[in-house]
């Protein structure tokens, strides 16, 4: 290997001086006894390969965490440390959308008005359930017989 290299780098609008760093670098280097030109990365793996890989991971990992925060309660057996997980998870999650923009500000007073909604049906559901067992066991309101 040739020790006599020379490295040119070029940037597109940053001054040397200034201490600014441009994402648009390119550096090349070439041997001048050969004229040959070498990459700033040969040897190395390719930016592809390592975004592939990257990307793998990072599917690996969300998979993981998906799997440990909806199987908590089953791993674990804190069903109610569960549930309490899925909605801090929900709430995140409508937080975030309603952060993202107007729109999804919109959509996620639309989901917490239809949950509070569909919450309030299931309460008065379970009221009328249980005011008919009330009813057919005798006991009233107050619970004296």
């Amino acid at each position: 290997m040739n020790d006599n290299i020379l490295r040119v780098r070029i940037t597109k609008g940053a001054s040397e001086g200034g201490n600014q760093v441009n994402a648009n670098a390119s550096e090349v280097s070439f041997a001048p006894s050969g004229g040959e030109f070498a990459k700033a990365n040969e040897g190395k793996i390719s930016d592809i390969r390592t975004g592939a890989i990257n990307a793998g991971l990072i599917g690996l990992g969300k998979q993981a965490l998906s799997y440990g925060l909806s199987n908590y309660g089953d791993l674990t057996g804190d069903h109610i440390g569960q549930t309490r997980l899925n909605e801090g998870l929900e709430v995140a999650g409508l937080v975030g959308m309603a952060l993202s923009s107007p729109v999804g500000a919109i959509a996620a007073l639309g989901s917490v008005g239809i949950k509070a909604a569909n919450r309030y049906i299931d309460v008065k559901k379970s009221e009328i359930a249980s005011e008919a067992l009330r009813q057919r066991v005798g006991l009233s309101r107050s619970g004296s017989r």
